[in-house]
């Protein structure tokens, strides 16, 4: 993905040039060969208007193939979006470095507040810093190449942990899109569980401390009360671990 940008971005700017066998191959866009090359505008294959680049490839000036690539949506992204407007998600948002012109049209189709092209990292730090400041928590999801600092939780999205560049919060070892809508369920479970403990381990041992101070029990009694609130709670913990998803 990296790779694919990065090329993207270099042909773009000048394309590729070399010699084989005393031919010069050209591998430019469809705008710099017909600019350099003056070659015919060819018909627009159904779908094109949303790619991403499109490429020629010339041999001495004339053009022997012509390659389109696309960069859609990941499968999935629709019902993730769904998904977690239905958790209560305030705003969504896109930022991205590419161009406004590159973006695919099936983002625009997308129930995204906005869509922020053209930003390089400062650009995006200081979006997502603007967000914060207003108060609200910001989870960045990306596929871990650019990293966000401050308060926001890092969430990256790879298919292995070779994937890895950056450092992040929570990563997901699998390229399906709902596993965010998943790790957001778990997370708000493993929330909730813990503070329904906090709460019962602080009202249990608060009474036998209580009934300690009133000498109703022993301070033995007491003692072994309390660990038992205690393990009780680290045991409705684990029976909870693992337990299916609400």
């Amino acid at each position: 993905m990296q790779f694919r940008a990065v090329l993207s971005r270099q042909l773009q700017a000048q394309g590729l040039q070399l010699r084989f066998r005393g031919r010069s191959l050209s591998l430019t866009t469809l705008a710099q060969a017909r600019e350099r090359f003056g070659l015919q505008a060819s018909p627009r294959a159904p779908g094109v208007h949303r790619s991403r680049l499109r490429l020629c490839l010339l041999a001495d000036g004339a053009c022997l193939a012509e390659f389109v690539f696309s960069n859609p949506p990941a499968p999935g992204a629709a019902q993730l979006v769904a998904a977690l407007r239905a958790a209560g998600i305030g705003e969504l948002h896109m930022i991205t470095h590419e161009r406004a012109g590159e973006i695919p049209g099936e983002l625009h189709e997308l129930d995204l507040d906005g869509i922020h092209p053209e930003l390089d990292e400062l650009d995006k730090q200081q979006f997502i810093a603007a967000q914060e400041s207003r108060g609200r928590r910001v989870v960045l999801v990306s596929d871990g190449l650019f990293q966000a600092r401050g308060d926001c939780l890092n969430l990256c999205v790879a298919a292995t942990p070779g994937a890895r560049h950056l450092d992040a919060d929570v990563w997901l070892l699998w390229p399906e899109l709902a596993g965010i809508a998943t790790a957001r369920r778990i997370a708000e479970r493993a929330a909730r569980l813990l503070e329904e403990n906090q709460r019962g381990n602080l009202a249990g041992n608060g009474a036998v401390l209580l009934a300690a101070s009133f000498d109703l029990v022993t301070s033995t009694v007491a003692a072994v009360l309390s660990n038992a609130i205690t393990l009780g709670m680290l045991h409705r913990a684990r029976g909870h671990h693992g337990g299916p998803i609400p």
